[in-house]
């Protein structure tokens, strides 16, 4: 045999070797593991797409992907195509929008409403709601907090003598939607027209309530520039707005296939009251601070980390 045979009967040899090599490292080597949590317009639950993923990561060898900005229908529908595990939800959310049920006085209790929701979603959508975390985020009508002074405003149904000289500000979601919890439902149930109703992104309510551009806002509870901007919630009296209990949603397919995720996230459950969830959206939404140091400062105040 020459030379040149012998060259390239070495080179076959070594290419099969590394062939062999290559296929026995792609069966050995361990897929990676990795689960999408979805969040939406507004840093509350962008927040909590950082904790989770610095808390699943840190304890666990799978990788979070953290989609934010996300339409709440569309992370909804990718749910059901394995394009989408987990989200931040609330009892109320997963109630009026996902459930489609109508709020009536039988469904003004938190625990009835959770309950329903846990068995329905389960049913209905194979996902679990994990426990709450300990605060609620429920819509609520906020006005000026020197404007309620001067009205003696305490409860919504306080508006109604002013309402048609009033301006109200809301995210496009709940101006225009369709479902019950709606603008157009708030308003047939607490008998009040305002004088306008306006949509502006989410972030932008509270300072043009706190420099008068709009009279009141349809709010979330557990925002910290309530408080920094000094403005007043006034009481929910017709209780039109459902039970909005935090909590994480997930797949029952992901829990399947990762089944340390479960013991890993329950750590958040009833961890988190109203006081903290305010400071913490304050950081964000007042402060400018960085989520992912947010959600770090959190999780190592917490011992979780």
């Amino acid at each position: 045999m020459g030379s040149g045979s012998r060259s390239r009967s070495i080179w076959l040899i070594l290419g099969l070797i590394l062939i062999v090599a290559l296929i026995i490292a792609g069966v050995t080597q361990k897929p990676k593991k990795g689960i999408t949590f979805a969040s939406f317009n507004y840093s509350e639950t962008a927040l909590f797409g950082e904790i989770v993923k610095r808390l699943v990561e840190e304890k666990t060898d799978i990788h979070v992907n953290h989609l934010s900005n996300m339409e709440f229908g569309v992370a909804v529908a990718a749910t059901q195509t394995d394009e989408v595990d987990t989200y931040l939800t609330y009892s109320g959310t997963q109630f009026t929008t996902v459930l489609q049920q109508e709020v009536t006085e039988e469904w003004t209790d938190p625990k009835k409403v959770l309950e329903y929701v846990e068995r329905e979603v389960e049913e209905q959508y194979d996902m679990l709601l994990m426990d709450p975390l300990g605060f609620d985020n429920t819509y609520a009508v906020a006005v000026r907090r020197d404007f309620a002074e001067e009205h003696d405003l305490h409860k919504v149904s306080d508006l109604k003598p002013y309402a048609s000289n009033m301006v109200m500000g809301t995210d496009a979601d709940f101006l225009h939607r369709e479902e019950v919890m709606s603008y157009t439902n708030m308003t047939k149930v607490y008998d009040m027209e305002f004088g306008d109703a306006v949509a502006m992104n989410y972030g932008l309510l509270y300072r043009a309530a706190e420099k008068g551009d709009v009279d009141a806002i349809v709010a979330y509870s557990s925002d910290g520039r309530i408080a920094a901007m000094d403005l007043k919630i006034l009481e929910d009296d017709k209780e039109f707005f459902p039970p909005y209990d935090a909590m994480l949603i997930i797949r029952n397919k992901t829990i399947d296939e990762y089944p340390e995720l479960l013991e890993v996230l329950d750590e958040l459950s009833g961890r988190i009251d109203q006081d903290t969830i305010q400071a913490l959206n304050a950081r964000a939404d007042v402060d400018g601070d960085e989520l992912d140091m947010i959600a770090e400062d959190f999780l190592k105040g917490q011992g979780l980390i």
